[in-house]
């Protein structure tokens, strides 16, 4: 575990960002955007002086689907909800419901009610998922 956060830590130091407004894409010096787990994200955006993306309405679920697009990422991103403490009860990092912070639209066939699939994530439609906290994603994270 020790070389986990120290690789983060060292992948932290490493990565730019290209900023639009309240959202920002975490990406390698290189040009090449950043990949990692849910937790590995959520340290990322922190480090970078933001968060794992709450979506709280549709216009900031459409700015991070314009995002990325931009950015050529085709599948999906992590953002700030899960249901780790209790299965299927979905909270944002806030710690608030999905409907109180204001958006809860899940993409067709989500939640799927997968006992490994604990994590957030919205795809390039701007529909939420959840998926294992385990997969490896782009990252955007939101300014605070």
């Amino acid at each position: 575990m020790k070389y986990l956060v120290l690789l983060s830590i060292v992948a932290c130091a490493l990565a730019a960002e290209v900023k639009d407004g309240q959202f920002f894409v975490v990406k390698e010096p290189s040009g090449v955007n950043s990949e990692f787990r849910w937790n590995e994200a959520y340290s990322m955006c922190s480090f970078k002086g933001g968060r794992l993306p709450v979506i709280n309405s549709e216009a900031e679920a459409q700015a991070v689907a314009k995002l990325m697009k931009e950015n050529d990422i085709l599948d999906y991103v992590h953002v700030g909800f899960t249901d780790l403490f209790a299965e299927g009860h979905y909270l944002t990092i806030d710690d608030q419901t999905l409907t109180k912070a204001g958006y809860s639209n899940w993409a067709n066939g989500y939640p799927n009610g997968g006992r490994t699939s604990n994590c957030g994530a919205i795809n390039a439609k701007g529909e939420l998922l959840d998926i294992s906290c385990y997969t490896i994603l782009n990252v955007i994270c939101e300014s605070n």
